[in-house]
């Protein structure tokens, strides 16, 4: 699995923004049917990943 970092201010944002906060998000990585499309971001590797989370599609970069 890989391993995450961020910003506690930017989490709670993201859950009142999304809907999900980064913890739950994780659980994306845990989809055995996810999708991972790389996607070009300047000199990073990146990926667009799509998968389930308690039935519900989600989608993260």
């Amino acid at each position: 699995m890989m391993e995450f970092e961020f910003d506690p201010n930017k989490n709670k944002k993201n859950k009142e923004k999304h809907g999900i906060d980064f913890n739950e998000a994780q659980k994306l990585w845990e989809d055995p049917d996810r999708i991972e499309i790389p996607v070009k971001y300047l000199d990073e590797p990146r990926y667009l990943l799509i998968g389930k989370i308690n039935d519900k599609h989600w989608a993260a970069i």
